[in-house]
């Protein structure tokens, strides 16, 4: 697939505002932009549903680094766009000064001064943070960064079954029971070989599924997930950068 194609002129939008401003909505974009790779690299990586080692490393961890990097690229994608709203609104300054994230938009002093600003961003923050795939992704984040995320995989097995169907007369003369007991050694020797086959086939058929996360209130497999993070954080970034981002006289008094 082609990298993501921007609605809006997202390095024109950065280029026209402050240092510190441009520099937060270009690493939300790289955010977004990152996340188009990884879905990208996953489905070439691990194609189908199968657990699959990857270079050599263990399914398991690939699985792990590949949701643990969505997770957190797309909350960080978000987050460095309401700090851009408090380094433009609420007069954020320095290098030392905490960032404005999502939840901190909602404190009263925040809020207010972003539904003033031109385009309303506070009510963009607010359709974010009231999206049920936005919590589950930061329930997400969280858990696979400070605790331990349930999660699980799935394992099909399959049998192969053969049952001889021989059957014959008891053979009564020397020479019939010497044809019955050749027929026998061919019919053994043959379903022998059917065996084996149906046993090698069975086992082509068995796979471990990829690890599954509990989202969107189902289970949901790793490429998904990945699907999710990257359409979460790229729809709401795209609607950030429609916002009629210009400093407020407020916010250039405090420069």
């Amino acid at each position: 697939m082609a990298p993501h194609d921007w609605a809006s002129d997202a390095a024109a939008t950065a280029q026209r505002l402050s240092g510190d401003v441009s520099a937060r909505i270009s690493f939300a974009v790289e955010c977004v932009n990152g996340l188009h790779y990884l879905s990208d690299i996953d489905g070439q990586l691990v194609p189908l549903d199968a657990a699959t080692d990857v270079l050599g490393h263990n399914w398991q961890v690939v699985d792990m680094a590949h949701v643990r990097w969505a997770a957190g690229s797309a909350i960080t994608a978000l987050d460095l766009c309401a700090a851009a709203l408090g380094r433009l609104y609420c007069g954020i300054s320095g290098d030392d000064a905490r960032d404005l994230d999502l939840e901190g938009i909602k404190r009263p002093e925040h809020r207010d001064v972003l539904r003033a600003a031109p385009g309303d961003p506070a009510a963009w923050a607010a359709g974010v943070r009231g999206e049920h795939r936005y919590s589950d992704l930061l329930d997400l984040r969280h858990q696979l960064t400070h605790q331990v995320r349930p999660h699980h995989y799935k394992v099909e097995l399959h049998e192969a079954l053969h049952v001889s169907d021989y059957a014959e007369i008891a053979p009564q003369t020397p020479e019939e029971r010497a044809q019955a007991q050749e027929r026998r050694r061919a019919h053994m020797a043959a379903h022998a070989e059917a065996q084996a086959g149906g046993e090698a086939e069975a086992a082509a058929r068995n796979v471990t599924r990829r690890t599954r996360f509990a989202l969107i209130g189902t289970e949901v497999p790793v490429p998904k997930v990945l699907r999710l993070a990257r359409d979460v954080a790229t729809e709401h970034v795209e609607r950030f950068l429609e916002l009629p981002l210009t400093p407020s006289v407020a916010a250039k008094d405090t420069e």
